[in-house]
């Protein structure tokens, strides 16, 4: 096949992301620097940095609120995860970008006036960045070269400018001429307690049992330094246990059953025992695999 057929559209639509009402709380900050980045990249009279950095502890909504902001107001997103950067062959990943940056400008540049962003996720994964002691590779050096040039040539040439949020939990090991002034602004985040809080109301008001509701904040309080994820997967961890209930009361079944059975939303209820028992479980997992 030739290379040049492969490439991806990366455009995404809204079934293309879970992005459910159980985190739909979006810090007011937050929103503000994403859309002023989108804003003022857009406007024809300003010189801003192409690279919005947007880094932080993982887990903590950097992506979620990312695209559900863009959703929100209307903004097309181009999405890209990091790792898809590294490409099976040289200069994948920037055949890949530019392709997808050409569509951005002829949808916004165009007739359709659409504003596009491109999102690269997990960019501290990409090849762009490397660790201290690792020597560059080919595509490394391709990819930092492309994305300096596509600014600047953004900077002096008409109807070409796209904004781009990249998103990460560090970029210490990004190349230095990448992160100067006029080509990235950096926002760090760090979901604020009384976000994070409303968050978890959120998540388990609707399975945690009436009694309970009161404890809750001192669940809270014993985990607050755990990232929103942990928070979210202790409300799966409750799913598969009533999914494992199924299997224990219906026996030995084809797996079509299970489905079936598996397939009509519940509503759960849980004392909030069973919530600090599941939190323990994970951070015992957790531990386990580490050492």
């Amino acid at each position: 096949m030739n290379n040049l057929q492969r490439r991806i559209d990366h455009f995404i639509e809204d079934e293309d992301f879970d992005l459910s009402n159980e985190m739909a709380i979006i810090d007011s900050e937050f929103r503000k620097v994403v859309l002023t980045h989108i804003i003022a990249n857009y406007n024809q009279t300003l010189k801003m940095p192409m690279f919005l950095a947007i880094h932080g502890n993982p887990g903590e909504g950097k992506t979620f609120q990312t695209l559900r902001i863009c959703r929100e107001h209307g903004i097309k997103i181009c999405y890209f995860s990091g790792s898809e950067l590294s490409g099976n062959y040289e200069r994948d990943s920037i055949l890949d970008i530019d392709d997808n940056y050409k569509r951005a400008c002829n949808y916004y540049y165009g007739e359709e006036k659409m504003p596009c962003v491109i999102v690269i996720d997990d960019f501290h994964l990409s090849p762009a960045s490397t660790k201290a002691g690792v020597g560059t590779t080919v595509n490394s050096q391709l990819l930092t070269g492309f994305l300096m040039n596509l600014c600047d040539k953004a900077r002096n040439t008409p109807n070409y400018r796209i904004p781009i949020i990249l998103l990460g939990n560090t970029f210490e090991n990004v190349y230095d001429p990448l992160k100067r002034d006029g080509r990235m602004d950096f926002y760090h985040w760090k979901a604020p307690r009384e976000l994070k809080e409303k968050i978890i109301l959120n998540l388990f008001s609707d399975c945690l049992k009436r009694r309970d509701l009161k404890q809750l904040q001192d669940f809270i309080n014993t985990y607050i330094d755990k990232p929103i994820s942990f928070f979210s997967e202790i409300k799966n961890d409750i799913e598969k246990r009533a999914i494992k209930n199924y299997i224990d009361s219906m026996g030995r079944q084809d797996i079509h059953m299970y489905l079936k059975a598996c397939s009509n939303p519940q509503k759960r209820e849980i004392g909030i025992r069973d919530i600090y028992s599941i939190a323990n479980e994970r951070i015992n997992a957790s531990e386990n695999t580490i050492s």
